[in-house]
């Protein structure tokens, strides 16, 4: 505002001058995301899939999260980085904030990069909880889905349950120690 000639300093013009700036990014920012939804609606009917575009306003990851926690989605699909990601990080804080806030299944996006070529596997990592087994189960829906071969990988750490199993004994009685 301070490079703008002498007639635009005034606070009643600076006034005027801000609303039309607002509403032109605000018909700007609109335009992009028209573009964006109706991009996606022409690629789910090419490939006869259900289409429905939702424009939200606010803090990108907040409205996001407000959104999915309203509706009953069973996947939300999330791009790894976004436009402001930072070299070497691993993850986008947009979809980090979303992921840790959630409570839906998350599918974190992450194109191949350049040379690499897709694997035709999905792969679930099992560590014997109760959401490892949902995501084995999601992992079956996408393998069937996508006609990818499913590998389950599990993990086991000798270390963990050693001091969990110490740290157990201490407290059980006589019978239960029996028989852990």
């Amino acid at each position: 505002e301070g490079g703008l000639p002498a007639q635009y300093q005034e606070e009643k013009e600076l006034e005027k001058q801000r609303d039309v700036h607002d509403s032109l990014i605000t018909q700007g920012l609109e335009l992009i995301t028209d573009s964006y939804l109706e991009h996606m609606s022409g690629l789910c009917q090419k490939a006869d899939l259900p289409f429905t575009g939702i424009s939200l306003e606010g803090r990108n990851w907040q409205a996001l999260v407000k959104d999915i926690d309203a509706h009953d989605y069973d996947l939300v699909a999330l791009g790894a980085f976004g436009i402001g990601r930072v070299s070497r990080s691993l993850l986008g804080t947009v979809s980090e904030r979303v992921l840790r806030r959630v409570r839906r299944d998350v599918l974190i996006c992450k194109r191949p990069g350049e040379g690499e070529e897709e694997s035709g596997k999905i792969v679930v990592c099992l560590d014997g909880s109760t959401r490892s087994w949902g995501a084995l189960m999601r992992g079956i829906q996408l393998s069937k889905t996508f006609g990818k071969e499913l590998i389950a990988v599990s993990a086991f750490d000798p270390y963990f349950h050693y001091t969990m199993f110490n740290s157990l004994n201490e407290v059980l009685t006589d019978k239960a120690r029996e028989v852990f």
